[in-house]
């Protein structure tokens, strides 16, 4: 071979090589920007940051100063701009609608990429391929974003003062970019989501964290209050630890217990910032009486205060310089009446308390409540026996030799402990039985019955009607007045082995045992109805009221006790539903039937 056939040989083994030499640095320059987008979604953990962190990635390829990302919505299927960099348009991300009309839009429903010059996009826009969306470009090479084989996106560069030239390596690394962004975009938003649910429930276990140490504390306190009643520590210090106690787990800088005492209020322990000393008053219309009136805890703000006083319900205080913008107040309650208040308030919006502070201060008055019911029932206890030591101890000394006259002092001692526990376990006001004889009498019986199947009894509930309207009307002596005689006449209508008691209120309980048939419980029931309907001459007035009677007759298996009275209880509540004035016998016990008595 000649010298110029050589020389043609080797001019095609340069140019193959030279073509080889180009693909090598368009493979690598991709596998380069491949590798840089990997480690983009390694190492950036939020969104927000990729997609700037992107853009330096391309504009180290070339000049991508212009730099916008459009991904379609899920859920519209409208394109969206996820970032914008524009040095024309705008500096931040627009919110523009209508991406489709565009040239992104061309590229994003071809599915193909498009770089074009000003002249192409003008020849492209006069043959109505798209409408020109923002500022005319001088250059723009836009890439569609790929899931698969689904277009769901759009990334493009722009330049509006001169055309870039890009060499082939380059448009191939944006157009791999391209196919392969979609991958790093899902692992970093993959991340993120991740992260942000690792933070989320980091949150919430902190904040259960927190739940329970508070959760502890309360235990804590209330265990300590409740062991607190119980001692006998005198009635001052008991209010000071209880206020010290209190203070751990609410706002309790002002803060006092109020006491009725006939018709004033007294004040046995009194926190306040403006008035140092509680000073006793009359009773009147204050958010303390308030709560004795309602008989519950209330949680009274400025504006509930103000409806109240718009209502008449409230009025303020004589003398009263300062208002408290937040208040909570709960009864103390004795055998089932309010003998005080324990409140705790805030001025100036210091604070605002919520209902859970409401349970925590109902939850310490009832602790009160017990320990001043205890206390008050030591000392009566206490100043009768001292009282009567005294006495015993004088007629000891005047009457040494008189063995007579110490067997009467013993046997008044007797009586008197006697009274007391009769006092205990009866009615105040009416003398009968109260809840606690009668839980045991209703106790005693079940007992018998499960020793003995042919031992009848029947429980009746008794509600009387009206008794509200008589207390409002006549006030509260006259209303004693009535029940003093609805009384007496339930227990004229039974029989002397019989048990009545009063549950408190206007309600009344029957044990009827050694019953023999269930015409019997009838009869009663009616002869009952029959007297309370008769009229009732209070204050030279005839007053009506009735009796609706809920009958709990024995069965083939006793129940407890607190389940019998409430079924007593339920169908008292069907007579008063069925008209009042009538008896309902529990679950339509069967109205005739003998038993046998040896």
């Amino acid at each position: 071979m000649d010298a110029k056939g050589n020389k043609v040989n080797a001019d095609k083994k340069i140019k193959r090589l030279e073509t080889v030499i180009a693909k090598l640095k368009r493979a690598r320059s991709v596998t380069d920007g491949l590798l840089q987008l990997s480690e983009l979604a390694y190492k950036v953990h939020e969104i927000s940051e990729f997609y700037p962190k992107l853009q330096e990635a391309v504009a180290s390829a070339f000049q991508a100063d212009n730099f916008y990302v459009v991904l379609q919505n899920h859920e519209s299927l409208e394109l969206e701009l996820v970032y914008f960099r524009d040095e024309m348009d705008s500096p931040t991300l627009p919110k523009i609608k209508g991406f489709e009309s565009g040239i992104t839009g061309y590229v994003f429903r071809s599915g193909e990429t498009l770089l074009c010059d000003k002249a192409n996009y003008r020849q492209l826009v006069e043959k109505k391929r798209f409408l020109q969306l923002g500022s005319e470009p001088e250059f723009w090479f836009g890439v569609p974003l790929k899931q698969g084989d689904r277009t769901i996106g759009v990334m493009a560069i722009q330049s509006y003062t001169r055309e870039i030239e890009l060499t082939d390596q380059q448009v191939s690394l944006f157009e791999h970019l391209g196919l392969h962004l979609m991958t790093a975009i899902e692992r970093v938003s993959y991340r993120e989501s991740l992260e942000r649910e690792v933070k989320l429930q980091t949150y919430k276990l902190q904040q259960e964290v927190q739940q329970r140490k508070h959760a502890e504390k309360l235990q804590e306190a209330l265990f300590r209050i409740s062991e607190l009643s119980g001692s006998n520590v005198p009635m001052e210090h008991f209010y000071q630890q209880i206020h010290q106690i209190l203070g751990e787990l609410m706002k309790v800088e002002n803060c006092y217990i109020a006491m009725i005492d006939g018709e004033t209020l007294a004040f046995p322990f009194y926190v306040d910032k403006y008035n140092p000393v509680g000073k006793t008053r009359k009773l009147s219309k204050g958010l303390t009486e308030f709560v004795i009136e309602t008989q519950k805890p209330q949680l009274i703000d400025v504006q509930f205060a103000d409806h109240l006083i718009a209502t008449g319900m409230l009025a303020r205080l004589k003398g009263e310089l300062h208002h408290s913008t937040c208040w909570l107040g709960a009864p103390l309650i004795v055998n089932e009446e309010v003998i005080g208040v324990l409140s705790v308030q805030a001025y100036d919006h210091d604070y605002e308390y919520c209902h859970s502070d409401l349970q925590l201060l109902t939850f310490v008055s009832h602790h009160i409540a017990t320990a001043i019911g205890r206390k008050h029932a030591a000392e009566a206890l206490i100043e009768s026996h001292a009282a009567l030591e005294q006495k015993v101890s004088e007629r000891t000394a005047e009457l040494r030799d008189a063995n007579d006259n110490l067997k009467l002092q013993i046997e008044q001692r007797k009586l008197i402990e006697q009274k007391l526990f009769h006092q205990a376990n009866h009615d105040l006001l009416t003398d009968l039985p109260n809840r606690a004889l009668f839980r045991t009498k209703l106790e005693q019986c079940l007992q018998h019955v499960k020793r003995h199947n042919d031992h009848h009894y029947a429980v009746l509930f008794i509600d009387l009607d009206n008794f509200k309207q008589i207390n409002d009307q006549f006030g509260h002596q006259v209303g004693d007045r009535f029940l003093i005689e609805a009384s007496e006449r339930i227990v004229s209508s039974v029989r002397e082995n019989d048990v009545v008691a009063r549950f408190g209120g206007d309600e009344f309980v029957i044990l009827l045992d050694l019953v023999t048939d269930i015409r019997l419980i009838e009869e009663i029931a009616k002869r009952i109805i029959s007297k309370m309907s008769a009229p009732f001459v209070l204050n030279e007035f005839p007053t009506h009221s009735g009796a609706s009677i809920g009958i709990r007759a024995f069965g083939q298996t006793p129940v407890q006790v607190d389940e019998l009275l409430k079924q007593a209880d339920d169908a008292m509540y069907q007579a008063k539903e069925q008209g009042r004035g009538c008896f309902v016998f529990y679950q339509q016990q069967p109205k005739n039937f003998e038993l046998n008595i040896n």
